[in-house]
């Protein structure tokens, strides 16, 4: 719809007129400095400069002039006073400037009820000064936003300015402006039935915007008269952006003689979904008025694919393409839908992929939700999975068809990233069928079950055996949830299935669990005679059981038995998870003895050790021991041994237990030392170079702490401790006075899962805005209105010839 407002702008300062009186030489010169400064913009100094007029107020020209200059320094009130002191014969000489300063001064010092209280003295005047004047004020407090003040100065003489339908258009126009629609209404109809062409037509076009607003079907036929077939068009379009069909008929039916009649009547027909009376009035429409118009191109092509006329859509698309201000992100995506609606993919995905753009955008979004759903259909999932990993890096997972979901799903199993597919199962579970959804439960608990993620693969499993009865996977579920120590419900039926199968790969693996049930609940009992089921088995290897005989032992208080038995296991076994098990317990029962018992027990394992794999593992239980006995010399002992050994591989590790160990003992320095020395040698990592940061803070050294934290920052962006060296950068920052960059740098945090956290950080940062914000207020200004002012201002003074 093309709206038509008003706008006027008057200049502000109008020169002086010229006045036939002497002044003395003097105050002619400090009347021309004010006023050439006054023209300059320098209003400060010209007001300086009038003041030294000393009966500057008795004199017109100087009077004048220092009203215009008040009122740019924005001293309204005294601009009032200044005009009510005046005498009437003054006001007279310079109505206009007067009248206009007056009104304006009021409004902006807030005093408007003022602006009601002028008398016909007031009006008596502007009929004999002559109308042009007051409409050129008028135009400008309508153009500066002020409805009601123009619509009340109107009220004081309309009969004597303007006739009475320039009078019903000016106040129906400020009501369109304050949304008293209602009232605007009648108003401008009255106006626009009663008006000669210019103020009639803009009439119209507010007419027309106060029905749109208020819902209503245009006055026929009175207010048609002014309508050509161009306004009827624009008029109809706008009701169909609105969904206001039955409008739009009505407005079709004064254009049954024109050439756009059959398109328009299509477009109808769309917006209604009647897609195949869409496509008999698209074809009687004439060609040539089709393809001159890119709107009408893509009704057309929209008209023929919805009734699966593939190549025409496709051809009216191409045309639309080369239309002048197509949309061509628009254009290949409808052209590859063409294509695809006859199986041409390859062209399909040559369009989509022309809509691909490294930045985000809608089009973006829709080539790679398509792309992803198209290569799934052909079975080239490799592709599909490209860009569905394209489309959720870049966007979120909102809103979004089940079929592109559930292809996901499909692409992921069909390549078995069942790591990333456990998720989306999760997710969109409830979408699948249940043959499906059967087929994707199995293949993501066999793969958890085989990577040891029994949490995760009892829960599939569970869900899988809801839909179906499967023994294999009934009896595999027990097991799980026995190593998972969630025994009660199945401990009998599996006791008896480890009695009758001990020597299978089953029944030892049952046994196993069974021990560890009945060793978790100190029913040493029954463990010790499953274990000596088992040792029937064949295949079951001392070096287990000898680790859960300690585990016997120890429930028993039988603490030395236990330390055999486990140190029998590190000493001997090949199994290093089980050796990993039988030091932790060994620690356990260690870690309340002396340092002297501790180290003699572990210098008897190590004695009695038959594979060297295991004993850099006991050393660093060893030191592990030491330090929870805060012996930080003798752990760091043990650590130098290690290093010394060449078959030792994880330096890093060890060196850095060195220097935390050093820092507990307060050897700030000698830890600097020793850690700076070994990334000068091994190279950067960031482990050391966080604990070279703590050394230099021990030592006081802020600055080198924070260069250090600044080099990990920008040099191991990955790495996972970095919202850790992120707050401590901030908060050393923040402690050394630096408040723009620990600003900086806090606002990069967010600790959503620590809610204490993120409440300091959120405290500091709101401290430090306060701080150093240097932001500037952003000024947001509402839209203009600049045709229908325009159009509202040649109404106002063009009656200036007239009168």
């Amino acid at each position: 719809m093309k709206y038509i407002y008003f706008f006027l702008f008057l200049p502000l300062f109008l020169l002086a007129s010229e006045y036939d009186f002497s002044l003395s030489q003097l105050h002619e010169k400090y009347y021309e400095k004010a006023f050439t400064l006054y023209k300059q913009g320098e209003a400060e100094s010209a007001f300086e400069e009038i003041l030294k007029i000393g009966d500057f107020k008795q004199r017109p020209e100087c009077r004048l002039l220092y009203l215009k200059i008040i009122y740019d320094l924005k001293r309204y009130k005294e601009s009032v006073a200044l005009i009510n002191e005046s005498s009437k014969e003054f006001i007279e000489q310079n109505l206009t400037d007067f009248f206009y300063f007056y009104f304006q001064s009021c409004r902006k010092s807030g005093d408007e009820s003022s602006l009601s209280n002028f008398s016909e003295e007031y009006a008596y005047l502007f009929q004999k000064k002559g109308n042009i004047n007051l409409r050129k004020i008028l135009a400008d407090l309508f153009t500066d936003g002020g409805y009601e003040i123009t619509a009340e100065i109107i009220d004081i003489f309309p009969e004597r300015v303007f006739t009475e339908s320039e009078y019903a258009l000016i106040v129906g126009a400020a009501e369109f402006y304050l949304k008293n629609y209602r009232k605007a209404k009648e108003l401008l109809k009255f106006s626009c039935l009663n008006a000669s062409n210019e103020t009639g037509k803009t009439a119209l076009e507010y007419l027309t915007a106060v029905n749109f607003y208020l819902g209503e079907l245009p006055e026929f036929p009175d207010t048609f008269k002014f309508y050509n077939d161009k306004s009827k068009i624009n008029l109809l379009v706008n009701y169909l952006k609105n969904d206001k069909l039955d409008y739009a008929d009505k407005v079709a039916e004064e254009l049954e003689n024109n050439e756009y009649y059959y398109p328009l009547k299509a477009l109808i027909n769309l917006k209604r979904n009647q897609i195949k009376t869409a496509l008999k009035h698209i074809n009687k429409a004439d060609t040539a008025v089709i393809k001159n118009h890119g709107c009408l191109l893509d009704v057309a092509a929209e008209i023929n694919y919805k009734n699966k006329k593939y190549r025409n859509a496709l051809a009216y698309y191409k045309l639309y393409a080369k239309s002048e201000n197509a949309d061509k992100n628009y254009a290949n995506y409808a052209a590859a839908y063409s294509f695809n609606g006859f199986y041409r993919y390859n062209n399909t995905a040559y369009y989509w992929l022309k809509n691909l753009d490294e930045k985000h955008s809608f089009y973006d979004s829709l080539a790679l939700k398509d792309l992803a759903l198209l290569y799934n259909f052909t079975e080239h999932y490799r592709i599909s999975a490209k860009y569905y990993r394209q489309f959720f890096k870049k966007y979120s997972g909102k809103n979004l068809s089940p079929e592109f979901c559930l292809n996901r799903l499909l692409t992921l199993f069909k390549l078995k990233y069942f790591d990333s597919m456990l998720p989306v199962l999760k997710e969109y579970s409830y979408l699948a069928d249940d043959e499906t959804l059967k087929k994707y439960l199995f293949a993501l608990g066999n793969y958890n079950y085989s990577k040891g993620n029994f949490t995760v693969a009892s829960e599939l499993y569970a869900d899988y055996l809801k839909l179906t009865n499967d023994p294999d996977i009934s009896f595999r579920l027990e097991r799980i949830n026995y190593t998972l120590g969630k025994y009660e419900d199945t401990e009998d039926y599996l006791l008896a299935f480890t009695g009758k199968n001990y020597d299978s790969e089953r029944g030892r693996k049952t046994g196993l669990d069974l021990i560890k049930y009945y060793i978790g609940k100190n029913d040493t009992e029954n463990a010790e005679k499953l274990i000596d089921i088992l040792a029937r088995g064949k295949s079951e290897t001392d070096d287990t059981l000898s680790f859960w005989r300690g585990k016997i032992q120890t429930l028993r208080g039988n603490e030395e038995q236990a330390v055999a038995l486990y140190g029998k296991v590190i000493s001997s076994s090949r199994d290093s998870v089980m050796v990993k098990d039988a030091l932790n317990a060994l620690r356990l029962l260690l870690e309340d003895k002396s340092p002297r018992q501790y180290s003699r027990v572990i210098s008897s394992v190590i004695d009695s050790m038959s594979y060297r794999r295991s004993y850099n593992d006991i050393l660093l239980t060893l030191a592990d021991l030491y330090e929870t006995s805060e012996l930080y010399g003798q752990a760091n002992e043990v650590y130098f041994n290690m290093l010394a050994d060449s078959s030792f591989s994880d330096s890093t590790a060890i060196m850095n237990k060195i220097g935390v160990n050093l820092m507990y003992r307060g050897k700030f320095e000698e830890a600097d030392t020793l850690l700076n020395r070994f990334v000068i040698e091994r190279g950067k990592n960031p482990e050391t170079m966080l604990l070279i940061a703590a050394a230099d803070m021990g030592k006081n050294k802020i600055s080198r702490a924070v260069n250090v934290l600044l080099d990990i920052y920008f040099s191991f962006p990955e790495y996972s401790k970095r919202e850790e060296v992120i707050l401590i950068l901030a908060d050393n920052l923040y402690g050394n006075g630096q408040f723009l960059p620990a600003l900086y740098f806090y606002r990069k945090l967010n600790f959503e899962n620590d809610p204490q956290t993120d409440f300091i950080v959120k405290t500091k940062i709101s401290e430090l805005t306060k701080i150093v914000d240097r932001e500037s207020e952003l000024f947001k200004f509402p839209l203009s209105f600049e045709n229908s002012l325009k159009t509202m201002a040649e109404i106002l003074e063009k009656n200036e010839t007239d009168n």
